[in-house]
């Protein structure tokens, strides 16, 4: 495979959170090579957003060969997928099993050598027991997609290139994400695409790459925000919602970990893979897709729908931001969630902002003709009386604060081998003026 111009790295993140594969000798992924039964599950935890990877029996043990299980310090993991009270596929996990410090056995992990039983002396047969061990969902390994940083060898330029296997989309799929990502290069609040390239049997969309950070990772970490941050930020999601509706596209998945901070702290929507073209009040689509707890009530109840369904989904981001939860229920329990969504009225704390409050309630009404942003621009709320809406689509207001920049750690990304060739999807590839410009510039 020819891999794009430039070297990969991937970004590091917290210390439980994947960071890539150092090759020097403890840091080395090996999966288990037999499984006894599958018992061993990961389970989706909406609250907290993370997996929980649990072997609760015997034949849930991973076995291996002992002497790989003493300096492993990450393995991959398959479990059995349950999410929301359902049971998916079988997926890959990545695992972190001891300390980077000491080489300790983290808590909840159980690592061991139990003696050679087939003839290969102390090299054979190792365990691997986790009990109730939390997995971030970076952590993840992706069926269909996969974004890594990337940068050119010894210059400061970096950006993020979203990596889909051509055997799990289909072409029209792709191409479909391609067109909704050239029509929005015009907009500011949307992440823009600078190439889309492919080899064999991946197809590469090259964005900028936004350092500061998703607005999930930051509710996660204040729990509620300042009521003016809530204002900025949801106006600027606004403009950019606006933006690709009067473009006739409806985003379908838009939830805080979709919205991202740029260097400078502006509000850029991201992840248009699920986002579909040419919907209008007389053109709706069906489809439930999105996710579950972010989703409007005509979807769930499989009802046709156009891009009133984005409204919701603002409302369901502005009540995280500004209550730090949701207004229906948010477990993990799939018809609860439905139920509460499609029949219950929406609370919210006593202490909310009375125009927070006020804009929550016309977001989210049931009937989508009568939802704010449908029968009703949403810049005339009185909750943004204070918002330059000019200034605001220059990106000329002043965000509410800078991100700190990460420090980014380069780590070489191991691609997989090619195995099947495909054929090139016809009309994918696209260079933007400004990469050109931008590869001039930096002489390569």
């Amino acid at each position: 495979m020819k891999e794009p111009s430039g070297t990969l790295y991937t970004c590091g993140g917290k210390s439980r959170k994947w960071d890539g594969m150092k090759m020097d000798g403890r840091l080395n992924i090996f999966p288990g090579t037999y499984l006894r039964g599958l018992g061993t599950t990961a389970t989706f935890d909406p609250i907290i957003q993370e997996f929980i990877i649990d072997t609760p029996q015997i034949p849930a043990t991973k076995w291996w060969p002992g002497g790989l299980g003493k300096t492993s310090t990450h393995a991959v993991v398959l479990a059995q997928l349950y999410n929301n009270g359902h049971k998916y596929d079988i997926h890959p996990f990545i695992v972190q099993m001891r300390s980077l410090k000491d080489h300790s056995p983290l808590p909840g992990i159980s690592v061991g050598d139990i003696g050679p039983k087939m003839a290969f002396k102390n090299l054979d047969n190792g365990y691997l027991l986790m009990s109730n061990i939390q997995i971030p969902k970076e952590n993840v390994l992706s069926r269909y997609s996969q974004v890594v940083l990337a940068s050119f060898p010894e210059r400061n330029t970096f950006m993020a290139i979203k990596v889909v296997n051509k055997t799990r989309s289909e072409p029209h799929i792709l191409m479909r994400e391609q067109r909704i990502l050239l029509k929005a290069q015009d907009c500011p609040f949307i992440c823009h695409l600078y190439a889309a390239q492919q080899s064999a049997d991946r197809v590469y969309f090259i964005t900028e790459y936004l350092l500061g950070g998703s607005l999930g990772a930051l509710i996660k970490m204040c729990g509620s925000l300042d009521i003016n941050h809530v204002r900025f930020y949801t106006a600027e999601i606004a403009c950019g919602l606006q933006f690709l509706h009067q473009r006739s596209i409806v985003h379908r998945d838009i939830k805080p970990d979709n919205i991202m901070l740029d260097r400078s702290g502006h509000i850029r929507l991201i992840d248009l893979g699920l986002a579909q073209d040419g919907v209008t009040s007389s053109n709706k689509i069906s489809g439930v897709t999105g996710t579950l707890q972010f989703m409007a009530p005509e979807v769930l109840l499989e009802e046709d729908y156009d891009t009133a369904v984005d409204w919701w989904s603002l409302g369901i981001v502005v009540s995280w931001m500004a209550a730090g939860q949701s207004p229906f229920y948010y477990g993990s329990i799939r018809r609860k969630v439905i139920k509460a969504i499609t029949r219950k009225e929406p609370k919210f704390p006593p202490w909310l902002d009375a125009d927070v409050k006020h804009l929550l309630e016309r977001l989210l009404r049931k009937k989508p003709e009568e939802r704010l942003g449908v029968y009703r621009n949403i810049r005339g709320h009185q909750f943004f009386d204070t918002i330059d809406w000019e200034v605001l689509e220059l990106k000329r207001a002043r965000p509410p604060f800078k991100p700190f920049r990460e420090v980014l750690e380069n780590r070489d990304l191991l691609w997989l081998e090619d195995k099947t060739p495909l054929h090139p999807i016809d009309g994918l590839s696209y260079t933007s003026p400004s990469w050109t410009r931008m590869m001039r510039r930096i002489r390569l």
